[in-house]
């Protein structure tokens, strides 16, 4: 019942993502003059993604695998709403905000993070906290080509109402994880127009087929099991209203 009740619920995010294109973001790598208004600045700054594979009764096959990505890039913009925010929520004195702000410009001057929330149709692969022994790869692309492996990937273990105040798209289904990066490339330097987030993961699968043949009637020597391999990904992009067309037509993820 619980993987009627998710599928259904993927199903659904997955035609809302398809309705909208994802907005357009300022991609710089200074601390904004002004902080803007948290949430709004998180819709801009989060894509989501989908993908789902579904049963092929044809063959007879059944692929269960489905995946639901929200992702947050923690820009400086993001973060200089979010100090504005945590002020705001906890009536932080001058001087914590002060400290509040130090970190956060510290924490962008040594790595990329990014805020997942993640949803899987079977929740035991869900386990992307696992890293090099995961079954899920995660990495940033620049416009380039050029990758950023994550570094590491850990669960928030935060209260779930507390992510929920602050990345409102946390569901019953999703888990969420904090991913960090090497700044090995500058992704928000002056003159980018684009970069994008990809998660793949290449699962194996068994085949089951009708019974279209007796493979243990009388005389038969020998029948095999076969295995396939399916690579599986999605990709969330980040566009610049200066990008050309093309670019901003490869964006394939949306926002709530």
């Amino acid at each position: 019942m619980r993987r009627l009740a998710l599928a259904a619920v993927l199903a659904g995010a997955l035609g809302a993502a398809c309705a909208s294109a994802p907005p357009a973001v300022h991609l710089s790598d200074q601390w904004p003059a002004q902080a803007g208004e948290y949430h709004e600045v998180t819709r801009r700054w989060t894509r989501r993604a989908n993908e789902r594979s579904g049963s092929d009764d044809e063959r007879g096959r059944i692929f269960e695998q489905t995946v639901e990505v929200f992702a947050t890039f923690k820009s400086p913009e993001w973060r200089a709403a979010y100090v504005k925010y945590r002020a705001a929520q906890n009536r932080l004195p001058p001087s914590e905000v002060a400290a509040l702000t130090r970190r956060e410009k510290a924490e962008d001057a040594d790595h990329y993070e990014v805020m997942l929330l993640v949803a899987t149709y079977d929740r035991r692969v869900n386990e992307l906290q696992k890293g090099a022994r995961s079954i899920w790869r995660l990495a940033l692309v620049d416009e380039s080509g050029a990758e950023i492996v994550a570094s590491e990937i850990r669960r928030d273990r935060r209260p779930r109402s507390e992510i929920a105040a602050e990345f409102p798209n946390l569901g019953d289904f999703h888990e969420p994880y904090v991913a960090r990066f090497p700044r090995k490339v500058n992704l928000l330097r002056a003159g980018v127009h684009r970069f994008s987030l990809k998660l793949t993961s290449s699962q194996v699968y068994v085949a089951r087929f009708p019974r279209k043949v007796n493979l243990l009637r009388a005389g038969v020597h020998r029948f095999s099991l076969k295995l396939t391999s399916s690579q599986v990904g999605v990709e969330m992009v980040w566009t610049d209203p200066s990008a050309p067309a093309t670019a901003s037509a490869a964006a394939s993820a949306s926002t709530r």
